[in-house]
């Protein structure tokens, strides 16, 4: 007998276009639709009534402002609030979660303003998955800081804890150990493009697609680059996404004086960040710490040599030498290496994409992705039942 249609809700920080976790759940999204299952997403909001929305993505939805029970820099304010609008708040969640019949909330990039959800899952008969994505549950800069008593009571509360790659599940074992929720690891999937997209530019240039985050290694992109120029190796790079640490990197740019080869693009749709995967003549993603590298994986999909780093999600996806480059974390000299390798060996280069496009197309495809999450989703139902 077929297992029966589920209702979902997929709640998400952020309502975004582009970024890793935007696109794991939107593409988690798109294949529990195509196999009929109903999808809703809720986001965050600033209205205290929830109000439906059509997603960046196209999905029908909620927004809803969720209040963190704690923040440190209004401490008495907080509390206040989130006690007085605490009741108001639950209902309202309790009330969608009903009326829409949903089975499975799948909470991604926990935070402490979903400590609702934990109270949710005792109170209706949803079950609750926790997907994390690599911050949300490690810190890379301070690994031993223990979450806040809201995210370890929405752990305590799930019925299923996922995470993108089987090292970093590893790397999270001994935070998630209290917790009695089951622990695995589903690969995060994307698309293969099917047909190629006009090419805008003859220029050869290297891309990266990531947040300006320290533990994401854009200042280590930028001194290998300085590093190739001052061997008398010119290379472009583009870097696609906003953070932090522009300003840092502006100014570390303008130090070594590569304003003429790096440029910080900001953030980016969906179809530039397709337009320049295509352009581009190979990928790097320099991170320091990463729990999957979904934006490798993109870059992999689209045909493109990469060089990555050895962390924790990228030895998952890539394997050295056949499908990709791996430097060392934070290790200019080793990246700067890799990059003058792929780029100077347009022989190495084409086998490295053709070999990447295929390893995704056989580990990480959205499809892979979805099946295994409605799989699991599949066995929270039956065993409420």
């Amino acid at each position: 007998m077929e297992p029966r249609k589920l209702n979902v809700l997929l709640v998400v920080p952020w309502d975004q276009e582009s970024g890793g976790v935007a696109a794991v759940a939107g593409y988690l999204a798109q294949h529990l639709e195509t196999e009929g299952h109903r999808v809703l997403f809720l986001h965050p909001g600033t209205s205290e009534l929830a109000r439906s929305k059509t997603t960046k993505w196209g999905f029908g939805g909620f927004e809803l402002k969720l209040r963190a029970p704690f923040n440190p820099a209004f401490p008495l304010r907080s509390i206040i609030s989130f006690c007085a609008m605490f009741p108001l708040t639950l209902l309202q969640l309790i009330v969608v979660l009903r009326r829409e019949r949903i089975d499975v909330v799948n909470i991604h990039y926990p935070g402490a303003h979903f400590v609702y959800f934990a109270l949710c899952r005792w109170l209706t008969r949803s079950r609750l998955v926790i997907s994390i994505h690599g911050m949300d549950a490690v810190p890379w800069d301070a690994p031993d800081a223990r979450p806040t008593r809201s995210v370890r009571m929405i752990f305590r509360a799930a019925d299923l804890i996922v995470a993108p790659s089987w090292r970093f599940l590893r790397r999270c074992s001994e935070r998630l150990a209290p917790f009695k929720a089951r622990q695995i690891a589903i690969h995060n999937g994307t698309e293969l493009p099917e047909g190629k997209v006009a090419r805008t530019t003859n220029e050869p240039f290297l891309l990266s697609v990531c947040s300006l985050d320290e533990w994401k290694g854009v200042d280590v992109l930028i001194r290998a680059i300085a590093k190739l120029r001052d061997k008398g190796r010119r290379v472009r790079v583009v870097v696609a996404g906003e953070g932090p640490m522009r300003g840092t990197l502006e100014s570390l740019i303008d130090t070594l004086n590569v304003r003429d080869l790096v440029e910080l693009r900001g953030q980016q749709s969906r179809h530039s960040v397709d337009q320049l995967l295509h352009d581009c003549t190979a990928f790097v993603l320099a991170s320091r710490f990463e729990s999957f590298g979904i934006a490798a994986v993109e870059a992999m999909a689209a045909g493109k040599a990469v060089v990555g780093t050895r962390v924790d999600g990228i030895l998952e996806i890539i394997d050295d030498g056949s499908n990709g480059l791996l430097a060392e974390p934070g290790d200019v000299d080793s990246l700067a290496m890799a990059i003058a390798r792929v780029l100077d060996d347009a022989t190495l280069r084409d086998r490295l994409g053709r070999a990447a496009r295929q390893r995704v197309a056989e580990h990480f495809q959205r499809r892979s992705m979805g099946e295994k999450y409605t799989q699991v989703f599949h066995e929270l139902i039956t065993d409420r039942a």
